[in-house]
């Protein structure tokens, strides 16, 4: 026999961290169609993985320090 959850009992969530951050697509970075080609994706990623940590105090220095690889 297995508990099952009173569907009235309210669900917790846990807090996630988030940051937003704006990336400007450059003239170079797009093709005659005016698409990104995908291989720009990656910068825009670390654009993102750069501000989400220098928003928490999670930057290379710290990746460095622990020996940890980013």
């Amino acid at each position: 026999m297995t508990a099952s959850r009173d569907s009235k009992t309210p669900r917790t969530t846990r807090p996630y961290l988030e940051e937003t951050t704006t990336v400007r697509v450059r003239f170079q970075e797009v093709d005659s169609l005016r698409i990104v080609w995908h291989g720009h994706y990656v910068s825009y990623f670390e654009e993102g993985r750069r501000a989400f940590g220098r928003k928490y105090g999670v930057d290379y220095s710290v990746f460095a320090e622990h020996r940890l690889a980013a």
